[in-house]
């Protein structure tokens, strides 16, 4: 008598839970996944249009690094959470279809609709755990894995490439100070020869020559 009248209260707050399931849980679920799918398609929309603008050759700055590595962390995060949305649903729906096969087993034949009711409800439970495990999550995890990959492989050689770029500048900068030093160097030395009234290297083959010999910028040039 008790089990049936548990029976019957459970029938009684099934659709009662099914609807609170729906107003509440999946509701705020499909919201927030409706969201995130916004922010994505506005990244891949941002993405695209940096791969089709056309590029002249602009070298990689800090920004950019910083940007692959926001990238990278955004990417990471986001396989993080698909994971566990994945383990979430499928740990509740499991929970759910337990929690339907213990408490909508038919104790009598009093309450035909109920029992109706009932089995229509776990039916679509049973349905909808069939379908996620069913969902290649497995596929999808390792796609986003290797996107992470990639984007970190871009991140190195972007670290790379600014190394590379600061030891150039550094490399430059050298040469033009180096430059600089022999030009001054050469004005001062040729405005002392024609203080004096010696000819220039271009006044004759035997001057040239003797002048050459006593040139300090020969071996700096």
């Amino acid at each position: 008598m008790i089990d049936a009248e548990e029976h019957k209260h459970n029938g009684f707050l099934t659709p009662i839970l099914i609807s609170d399931i729906y107003d509440c849980r999946f509701m705020y679920m499909w919201r927030s996944m409706h969201q995130h799918h916004e922010v994505q398609n506005n990244i891949i929309q941002q993405v695209r249009g940096l791969v089709n603008r056309s590029t002249k050759g602009d070298s990689t700055s800090e920004l950019h690094r910083q940007a692959t590595r926001e990238l990278e962390s955004a990417v990471s995060a986001w396989h993080s959470s698909f994971c566990r949305l994945i383990k979430f649903q499928r740990d509740f729906i499991r929970s759910l279809h337990g929690w339907f096969k213990l408490t909508l087993i038919p104790v009598d034949n009093d309450n035909v609709n109920g029992n109706r009711d009932s089995s229509d409800v776990y039916v679509f439970c049973d349905e909808w755990k069939l379908a996620l495990d069913r969902v290649p999550d497995t596929v999808a995890s390792e796609a986003i894995k290797s996107f992470i990959n990639v984007v970190h492989v871009i991140y190195v050689k972007q670290s790379e490439e600014l190394k590379i770029k600061k030891r150039t500048e550094t490399a430059s900068k050298e040469l033009e100070k180096k430059a600089s030093s022999v030009r001054n160097i050469e004005k001062k030395f040729y405005q002392s020869y024609s203080m004096v009234g010696i000819g220039l290297p271009d006044a004759g083959p035997d001057n040239g020559q003797a002048l050459d010999a006593r040139d300090p910028l020969a071996e700096k040039k």
